[in-house]
């Protein structure tokens, strides 16, 4: 049994932020679930997000 970090990036879709977001037990609006990610796509960097700055945009 393998546990999968799945990785958010500029790349990102509303399945994957919404999976992290549950891991991280933060409740959300589909509303909120579309600016979220918007936001994400919006960064400039490629890299990674790590838990931290997800929070940040929430």
């Amino acid at each position: 049994n393998q546990n999968r970090e799945i990785i958010l990036d500029k790349f990102s879709g509303k399945d994957a932020v919404a999976d992290r977001l549950n891991k991280l037990n933060i409740h959300y609006s589909s509303e909120q679930l579309n600016k979220i990610t918007n936001n994400i796509k919006r960064k400039r960097s490629s890299r990674s997000l790590s838990d931290i700055e997800l929070l940040s945009f929430v």
